[in-house]
């Protein structure tokens, strides 16, 4: 089940479950899964500064985060979910896809806890 966790701007929190939703399809494109198995979260950022001047709109960044285990009937899925979280989060989001920063982190079994126990598969 592919995660996938962003973080943006405060200014980002009325768009932020439209881009969500997109988020979701063109992950479960990607991998390919049920819509239903990619779950997404948003958290807003009360302040942002890049080289020490303040962003609240123009020039923000957008932070994502996909967390997904590797397929070993395909290898490419993990970067396609990547790729295609970060392509929607643009724009969703309504940022150039240069201010979009993600990153893949791949769930190794027995590194993750969720449903109760450790992941072992």
């Amino acid at each position: 089940m592919p995660i996938v966790h962003v973080r943006a701007n405060a200014v980002d929190r009325t768009s932020a479950p439209a881009a969500l939703a997109a988020i979701t399809e063109a992950v479960s494109s990607a991998v390919p899964c049920a819509p239903e198995a990619v779950w997404c979260t948003f958290a807003a950022v009360d302040a942002q500064s890049i080289g020490g001047a303040a962003r609240d709109d123009e020039g923000r960044i957008v932070y994502v985060d996909v967390w997904i285990r590797a397929r070993t009937d395909d290898d490419g899925a993990i970067t396609r979910a990547l790729e295609a979280a970060a392509a929607a989060a643009a724009t969703g989001f309504g940022v150039p896809i240069e201010d979009i920063w993600g990153t893949l982190r791949p769930v190794e079994p027995l590194r993750v806890f969720a449903g109760g126990a450790l992941i072992d598969d």
